[in-house]
């Protein structure tokens, strides 16, 4: 019997992938990695499945860079529910702890500076981190509690955009090793009314993540998805994935392409999640600085 050829091909570079809600990282390299028949991807720094945004992955000889990308800052955008905590400090868990004390947003502003630069931080249960060799979050749906340390990561920056009653929005810039739902559970904890992240948009990973020369989209629902793929796939899926390559000149747009067919375009940023305006003076002098 003969050994089966692979008919994998060597991809070179890099994609951003704005990932949707509902898809692991691991799921996103491999659905990428299928649909451009690549030999070997990797990603640079994980995102949670409720999350959004930018995750870079790396294909061929692009993933020997995955470190140096890794260490880069990364940038936020997340809304923080009061009133509970979840045993996996998002809305993906189950409550742990339910208070009725909601936080005035000059309650809030006051305790931001005291989660700004190097400080430590105790990692969610549910998190990635090994503990003898085994994934923190895979002892944690076993029933066991696992033992974590809090370690030392920078936040550069933690600012309130907007707060109402029931929940806040803010956006963050912080160091490697960083969880976005652990500084809302400290938040939350600190103000006395408890706290979980509801949504989570990442905007940014390292210096260039902006200037990276292909943005990618993976539709994962049956809805006709935008693009020319909507009308010439009636009945299945609408397109499985669709990139745009920036364009040489500036202001010339960026060529788009999905399964079927490449159109152009002009160059729009990535969507962003709505910021509700908020009632509280305070937070209104806050997001106007």
């Amino acid at each position: 019997m003969t050994a089966r050829t692979s008919t994998r091909k060597d991809v070179h570079g890099w994609v951003v992938l704005d990932k949707p809600s509902g898809m692991n990282s691991t799921h996103a390299v491999s659905r990428l990695k299928r649909i451009f028949n690549a030999k070997k991807a990797g990603h640079a720094g994980t995102l949670d499945p409720l999350a959004t945004g930018i995750l870079p992955i790396a294909f061929g000889e692009a993933t020997k860079t995955v470190p140096f990308v890794q260490d880069g800052e990364k940038a936020y955008r997340f809304t923080v529910r009061w009133g509970t905590e979840t045993d996996t400090d998002d809305a993906d868990g189950r409550i742990a702890a339910q208070s009725d004390l909601r936080p005035a947003a000059a309650e809030i502003l006051a305790l931001l500076p005291g989660f700004i630069g190097t400080i430590p931080q105790l990692p969610p249960s549910y998190s990635a981190i090994k503990i003898n060799g085994e994934r923190a979050y895979d002892l944690a749906r076993d029933g066991e509690a696992p033992v974590l340390s809090p370690r030392p990561v920078t936040i550069h920056a933690l600012d309130l955009l907007s707060s109402e009653p029931d929940e806040a929005v803010f956006e963050a810039r912080c160091g490697k090793g960083t969880y976005v739902r652990a500084i809302a559970r400290d938040l939350g904890r600190s103000l006395g009314c408890y706290g979980h992240v509801s949504a989570l948009r990442r905007t940014r990973v390292g210096p260039s993540t902006k200037r990276m020369r292909c943005f990618c989209r993976i539709w994962t629902t049956r809805a006709p998805a935008p693009g020319p793929c909507a009308a010439l796939r009636q009945g299945s899926w609408k397109c499985r994935a669709s990139w745009s390559i920036l364009a040489p000149r500036p202001g010339s747009g960026v060529a788009s392409r999905c399964c079927c067919v490449a159109k152009t375009r002009p160059l729009m940023a990535p969507p962003m999640p709505p910021v509700a305006a908020s009632s509280s003076p305070l937070a209104q002098s806050r997001m106007g600085s």
